[in-house]
């Protein structure tokens, strides 16, 4: 059993790899600086650069605000 978890571990880290690099490129679409940044460390640093990826570069803060300011927008009498 544990041979098969060890054969798949360079195969699960490799789609990880794969879909923060996907992640980027999509996310990051509008700000070429911060994708070339995040790609570089994830490039540089595949183990650390994934986990860094995950905890600082995906920011739900900036999809909350844009939501925010489209729902202010379809109504400027409602307040969020």
């Amino acid at each position: 059993m544990s041979a098969t978890l060890a054969s798949l571990l360079p195969w699960l880290a490799a789609a990880a790899y794969a879909a923060v690099f996907l992640h980027v490129f999509w996310s990051k679409r509008n700000d070429s600086t911060e994708a070339a940044f995040w790609l570089l460390v994830v490039a540089l640093l595949p183990v650390a650069g994934v986990a860094l990826y995950l905890f600082f570069g995906i920011t739900r803060v900036e999809r909350a605000d844009r939501r925010i300011r489209a729902f202010r927008r379809a109504d400027p009498s409602r307040t969020a």
